[in-house]
């Protein structure tokens, strides 16, 4: 389902938007004549189509919103001349942030295929930051949900970011055949609209019959789930940072165990391929790191010098995570997961620093607790603590993303009409 994202979290052009408005619509408007056409062979019945709207209201306090590594805090914190210059963090205003983000989500549930329950979840959201307003953004997304009995279901989540800005890149250098000094660079922001959709089938494999033994049964297993999905995103960036767009395609497996009334366990694996335009863009290097005249002197003893190479940001991404729900008290529900990342970077550019042969590691714990105060009412507090360690830590990771450290604090109320 569509929900207000955490922004500790986590693209295509701006068409996507309508778009993807033109595929709900047309599929909302398609649906019930197929539901119909279906009828035929059985029983007529009655439309049962009904409709909810869900508002939600959430407050987060983010210790990093731009993750950055411990240096480029403190270059952050110093503010010296040649970064105000070269515009690196322009933008920028706090390391830390606070982040309202008001959400609302349209729900229409009626007869689909065969007769099954057919759901659709339209929303929308804003995320709005307090301290650095230029990174706030709206997201769109929409889900479609078919029941196909015996435990079966297919679904559809497709979500929209736009105009997202992440933080400031180098794009260019004024001293084009000397010493490259701070204030020399020339950074841009970095900014993108971003498209993904997962396509997920759910089946229910084993559910416990009084009638029937079954070692899971003495387990205490009253039900085990699998699923299985494919994933796709396009993310593009504005001018000057195209060679930052990629492409994504992914899979998902997962399994979700009912141990007793009141416990739960999803363990669900995540793979995906991201793939850049390996294209060029403006370097700061050293002549004495490669043995290349960079600038056309005649000697290989020079630094910090621009040159234009090409930038591979390609990489395979492996997840696996664990989550535990236990409800533990009527109207009460705590959640708790682990999450760990392997990103593997693909790239064999010699000059590509940043990335060539490079490998992360993120760990990532939460947990939530919810509770249904009153009719149509619920509150949700989160909490999250993300560390990923990079080995590229010290080259470049006042640039780019490297190695960080990030927790978050959120409360969200949700308010459902029907």
């Amino acid at each position: 389902m569509f929900r207000p994202k955490n922004p500790t979290g986590g693209d295509a052009s701006r068409v996507y938007g309508p778009l993807s408005a033109f595929i709900f619509f047309v599929v909302l408007a398609l649906s019930p004549l197929a539901a119909a056409q279906d009828e035929k062979t059985k029983t007529k019945k009655k439309s049962r189509w009904k409709w909810d709207l869900e508002f939600s209201a959430r407050e987060v306090y983010d210790s990093n919103v731009f993750r950055l590594s411990d240096r480029a805090v403190d270059r952050f914190e110093r503010n010296r001349p040649g970064d105000r210059a070269s515009g690196r963090f322009d933008d920028m205003e706090e390391v830390e942030d606070f982040i309202l983000n008001p959400g609302a989500v349209l729900v229409l549930r009626g007869d689909g295929l065969r007769g099954k329950d057919l759901r659709f979840e339209l929303g929308a959201e804003l995320l709005y930051f307090l301290q650095n307003p230029e990174k706030s953004y709206p997201g769109f997304g929409f889900e479609v949900i078919q029941a196909l009995g015996k435990g079966r279901r297919i679904s559809l989540d497709v979500e929209y970011d736009y105009d997202r800005f992440v933080r400031n890149f180098l794009a260019d250098a004024t001293d084009l055949d000397g010493r490259v000094s701070a204030s020399e660079r020339v950074y841009r922001p970095g900014v993108y609209d971003q498209a993904e959709a997962t396509l997920e089938y759910v089946h229910r494999l084993w559910r416990r019959k009084k009638k029937k033994d079954h070692f899971l049964k003495d387990l205490g297993f009253r039900e085990v789930v699998g699923k299985v999905g494919v994933r796709g995103a396009s993310r593009k960036y504005d001018s000057p940072h195209s060679n930052r767009d990629r492409e994504e395609l992914g899979g998902l497996l997962g399994l979700s165990t009912q141990v007793s009334k009141r416990w739960r366990v999803d363990i669900d694996y995540n793979f995906r391929y991201v793939e850049t335009d390996k294209g060029f863009e403006v370097m700061i290097r050293d002549e004495t790191d490669f043995g290349v005249d960079f600038n056309g002197d005649f000697d290989i003893a020079d630094e910090n010098r621009r040159t234009v190479q090409r930038s591979d940001r390609s990489r395979t991404d492996h997840s696996i995570e664990v989550e535990v729900v236990w409800d533990f008290a009527k109207r009460w529900r705590a959640r708790s997961a682990y999450e760990i990342l392997y990103q593997n970077y693909l790239s064999e550019e010699r000059f590509d620093l940043s990335y060539i042969g490079r490998e992360d590691l993120r760990h990532l714990f939460g947990a939530e607790l919810e509770w249904e105060f009153a009719k149509r009412w619920s509150a949700i507090l989160e909490a999250r603590w993300v560390m990923e360690n990079s080995d590229r830590r010290g080259t470049g990771d006042e640039d780019e993303e490297t190695e960080y450290d990030r927790y978050s604090i959120a409360l969200m109320f949700v308010y459902q009409i029907f």
